[in-house]
């Protein structure tokens, strides 16, 4: 039986070996991506470790928050104490599900299976009562020595990760279709990009869902049947291979998590996203 790939505040309660990752993660300048520690050291849930979205990626990259190099992310596990047969839990404190689906996504791409998102994130465990910590909190898992174990990584990345490459010929042949995440301002070019210099607009042949509209308006994913009709709405086939994109790979996720739900296990997250493809090859007036 597959574990689940999101659960309650109720169930974590009940989970006390699980390894809680808080993944905040914040649109901006450093300064403003930063504010994701620092509400995780203002309160967080009791024993959860901070997945640094920024940090747990490539190095070396002129794009952000990457994938980083199987022996890089390697190194990461070891050193906060988690393998791939543990139960992890990421949550974010957005109002809808926005970046902890990635920390999810990079697990995942690592062979990290049982990995579960928090429904509701952290507003949902205050709801329900959820013990909290205040503090710069904890670097590592307590119950895990560093070096007292070499973590097992399997590379998983060809099978969730899309390329440059494969999102040109997605474009171009149609399929398989590819689903942006941003809003309907940014994907239609009628709102400027966030990072300077950036063009506006949206992959060729590709539709948008606003990573925003799969949750409710607390938070929690929509129901399996309303998240068929929003993709159907948007002329997305549920079933059907897809590729997601963003801004900068973190939204997009957000997309392939929902996707998920619905037993779509063909869904790849263009990590480069609109980050790379606006940079180097133009906007939907113009086909690389």
């Amino acid at each position: 039986m597959n574990a689940p790939s999101l659960i309650t505040s109720e169930t974590l309660m009940s989970l006390p070996d699980a390894r809680v990752f808080e993944a905040s993660w914040f649109m901006g300048d450093n300064r403003e991506r930063s504010q994701g520690y620092e509400h995780y050291a203002t309160s967080h849930i009791a024993g959860a470790v901070f997945f640094d979205i920024d940090k747990v990626a490539e190095r070396t990259s002129t794009l952000p928050h990457m994938l980083p190099s199987v022996e890089d992310f390697r190194l990461w596990a070891v050193d906060v104490g988690i393998e791939q047969d543990d139960q992890i839990v990421v949550y974010d404190r957005h109002p809808s599900l926005m970046s902890a689906p990635r920390a999810w996504w990079v697990l995942r791409c690592f062979g990290y299976d049982k990995v579960a998102v928090l429904d509701g994130g952290f507003n949902a465990w205050l709801e329900k009562g959820g013990k909290v910590e205040k503090g710069e909190g904890n670097t590592t898992f307590a119950s895990r020595k560093q070096g007292a174990f070499v973590a097992s990584v399997s590379d998983q990345r060809a099978r969730y990760c899309a390329s440059l490459e494969d999102v040109r010929a997605a474009s171009r042949a149609g399929a398989p279709q590819i689903i942006d995440a941003r809003s309907e301002g940014r994907f239609d070019g009628r709102e400027q990009e966030p990072r300077a210099g950036l063009a506006s607009g949206h992959i060729p042949s590709s539709r948008n869902v606003p990573y925003a509209s799969v949750c409710d308006d607390k938070g929690h994913l929509l129901t399996n049947e309303s998240l068929r009709q929003l993709f159907a709405s948007r002329g997305v086939d549920v079933d059907k291979p897809a590729v997601t994109s963003c801004g900068s790979g973190i939204t997009a996720c957000v997309l392939a998590f929902a996707l998920h739900q619905l037993g779509n296990q063909q869904v790849r997250v263009y990590d480069g996203s609109w980050t790379e493809w606006g940079t180097e090859w133009g906007t939907e007036r113009g086909t690389p």
